[in-house]
């Protein structure tokens, strides 16, 4: 998945208006890649919020999911409240419990715990992202694997798993296909110009010309082509925050290339191949 909100940097601005992440004119519909399943495991869910429930005196927003493309057959999901723009709760359905999902009052190196994981707030920065200036925060995981690390967007969510247990799934990532607000589509993952993922887009896609593996990758990582191109390539690796971690040049002919990533942390990558006739990307996990 291309690094989707790459833009210009605003300095930080205390004029910046919180943008509520709660609201019934939001569609998120996300995909998910199963890596622990055979060739091209896959799912998909969408989400919104719809309608209010009191209970003991606090009101909850209703958040619904759906798996249909036509986005029919919603079902209640979970209870979710809003204090002030800022935290966020859920309240389970089953065990009638709160828990706190998301702070966007924190700041860098605070310390926030979810869902039994630890986070420390790497940094906290505003981009131009669906036509609105919005913080991002970076959390990384205190201890254990970095696979979790995440972005919260203003206003939309973790960038990767938003609100579904679905990152609790062995080799499962998810990531964001579509949002929108008011009917009308705010961003679209220019990996997939889909909201709905399918087994035909995956990591072995032939269309691309070029296949990497093994993904998720410890060590040394193998970028395939699979037709004859006769032009030289260059191989870039960016970390999620769009650094750029490693280049390497292909020469034409070279069919096959080894990029070793020892040297890396834990974590999701966007592999880029270009060359005269095109741009690729792929994401890639690295887990030591």
């Amino acid at each position: 998945m291309k690094y989707f909100f790459i833009a210009i940097c605003i300095s930080f601005s205390s004029n910046l208006v919180s943008q509520n992440l709660i609201s019934e004119n939001k569609i998120w519909r996300i995909g998910a890649k199963i890596y622990s399943e055979p060739c091209c495991g896959h799912r998909n869910d969408a989400y919104k919020f719809q309608g209010d429930s009191i209970i003991n005196d606090t009101t909850y927003a209703k958040l619904y999911t759906t798996t249909d493309e036509s986005l029919t057959n919603w079902k209640i999901y979970g209870l979710w409240r809003e204090t002030d723009g800022l935290k966020i709760f859920k309240r389970d359905l089953y065990y009638h419990k709160e828990q706190l999902m998301y702070d966007f009052s924190l700041v860098k190196n605070d310390i926030f715990i979810t869902q039994g994981i630890t986070f420390k707030v790497d940094s906290v920065l505003i981009f131009n992202w669906g036509g609105k200036l919005r913080k991002h925060w970076y959390l990384n995981p205190v201890s254990g694997d970095e696979f979790h690390r995440t972005v919260w967007i203003e206003g939309v969510g973790q960038r990767n798993y938003f609100l579904s247990n679905i990152n609790g799934s062995i080799g499962a990532l998810p990531f964001l296909l579509c949002y929108t607000e008011n009917g009308q589509l705010v961003y679209q993952n220019p990996e997939y110009n889909t909201c709905f993922y399918t087994s035909s887009i995956n990591i072995q896609n032939p269309t691309k010309g070029f296949k990497v593996y093994p993904n998720p990758v410890s060590g040394e990582l193998f970028v395939q082509l699979t037709t004859n191109i006769d032009e030289n390539y260059t191989l870039e690796l960016y970390s999620l925050k769009g650094e750029l971690v490693k280049k390497e040049c292909l020469d034409a002919g070279n069919n096959l290339h080894r990029v070793d990533t020892s040297s890396l942390r834990n974590g999701i990558y966007i592999l880029r191949l270009i060359s005269d006739s095109g741009k690729y990307s792929e994401e890639v996990i690295i887990k030591e």
